[in-house]
C-alpha cells in the first residue's frame, strides 16, 4: 500500500502515534540504503532513504495495535512516497491469538532456503523487515502444551498449519491455496536428530498428479564461541526452470555489537558459485550499520550499505 501522497499520510501517522505516548512503544528512524552492482561490465548504482515510524500500542489487557509506516525517496522515483507496511489489530486470549490487518506470516525454518515461507516471504537473508505486509486474518490456537493450530486467510489466500512436538522434534504440517490457483501440501521438522532439519511441499494447480515437489534438507552445528555453521540442499521442480542448489554458511557473533555472516551458494546445474559476506555493527545506541558484498563466478559483484539512525 504505497501512495504518492506520502507526506500527508506520514504526518498523520506521526500525530496518531504522539496522541497516545504512554500506551505505546514507539520509535522513529532514518534509514539509508546504497547498492552498487557490476554485472559483466554493466555497472549500476541505486539508493533509497527515508523516515520510518513504528508503534506498538497496548489497548488494555488483551488488545494491541501495531503500525509501521515509511516515507522516503529512491533513485528511480524522485518523488516522496509513503508505504504503510504494517497496520493490524491483535487480540490475545488465554490460549489463542487473533490478528486482522496488514501483517506478516513467518513460516519455514531454513537459514538460506525457506520453501514453505510462501505467504509473506522474506526478501533478503536475515532481513525480517523486508517481508511485504498483506491484508490478512490470522488465528493461532494452542490446542495443548505441545500442539498448536494456525489459520491464515485473505487476499485470495487460505492456509492452515498444525504443530506437534514429539520428544525433541517439532513437526508441522501445512496446506495452502494461493493466488493464481496454486494448491500446496507441505511440512517442516527440526529439533533433535543431531542438528538435521528440513521442509518440503508439493504444489499442483488443476490436477494433483501433475504437481511438483520442492524440498530443503539442512544440518546445523554450534561451534566454539557460539559460531553457527549450517549446510542446506534445495531442490525445486515446481518452476519451468529446475533449481538445484547447495548452500553453506557461518554466523559469527564477534561481540555484543558486531556480527559477521559468510554464505556460499553453489548451483549444481550450472556449476556457478556465489559468495556473500555481511557485517552488522551497532556503532552507538542510535546508529546501526550493515555492509554486504556478493561475488559470483561470472565476475559479477554487488556492494550494499545500510545505515539506521534512531531518534
Amino acid at each position: 500500500m504505497c501512495k504518492s501522497y506520502a507526506v500527508f499520510v506520514f504526518v498523520f501517522a506521526v500525530i496518531f502515534v504522539l496522541s497516545f505516548p504512554t500506551q505505546a512503544a514507539v520509535k522513529v528512524d532514518w534509514e539509508t540504503n546504497v547498492l552498487y552492482s557490476d554485472v559483466t561490465g554493466d555497472s549500476a548504482f541505486a539508493w533509497d532513504a527515508g523516515f520510518q515510524i513504528t508503534g506498538d500500542w497496548s489497548l488494555g489487557n488483551d488488545w494491541a495495535f501495531f503500525l509501521r509506516d515509511k516515507v522516503g525517496l529512491n533513485s528511480f522515483d524522485r518523488d516522496w512516497n509513503n508505504c504503510l507496511e504494517r497496520f493490524y489489530l491483535q487480540y490475545q486470549g488465554e490460549s489463542y491469538r487473533v490478528k486482522i490487518g496488514r501483517q506478516t506470516v513467518v513460516w519455514g525454518i531454513g537459514w538460506i532456503f525457506r520453501p514453505t515461507d510462501l505467504l509473506t516471504p522474506m526478501q533478503s537473508y536475515k532481513e525480517e523487515e523486508t517481508r511485504p505486509g498483506k491484508d490478512l486474518f490470522t488465528y493461532t490456537q494452542a490446542t495443548s502444551p505441545l500442539t498448536m493450530f494456525e489459520l491464515v486467510a485473505g487476499e485470495d489466500t487460505i492456509a492452515i498449519r498444525s504443530d506437534w512436538r514429539v520428544d525433541e522434534i517439532n513437526l508441522r504440517i501445512l496446506g495452502m491455496t494461493l493466488p493464481g490457483g496454486a494448491n500446496i501440501l507441505g511440512f517442516d521438522f527440526q529439533g533433535g536428530l543431531a542438528g538435521f532439519y528440513g521442509e518440503a511441499y508439493y504444489q499442483w494447480f488443476n490436477h494433483f498428479r501433475y504437481g511438483k515437489p520442492v524440498i530443503m534438507l539442512g544440518c546445523k552445528k554450534v561451534l566454539g564461541n557460539n559460531n553457527l555453521l549450517f549446510i542446506e540442499y534445495y531442490r525445486n521442480e515446481s518452476l519451468n526452470v529446475s533449481q538445484n542448489y547447495l548452500g553453506a554458511g557461518i554466523q559469527i557473533p564477534w561481540d555484543e555489537l558486531t556480527s559477521f555472516d559468510v554464505i556460499s551458494l553453489y548451483d549444481m546445474d550450472s556449476n556457478e558459485v556465489v559468495l556473500i559476506g555481511m557485517v552488522s555493527l551497532q556503532l552507538s545506541d542510535s546508529l546501526d550499520l550493515k555492509a554486504s558484498i556478493s561475488v559470483d563466478s561470472g565476475s559479477s559483484i554487488a556492494l550494499g550499505l545500510q545505515s539506521k539512525f534512531y531518534f
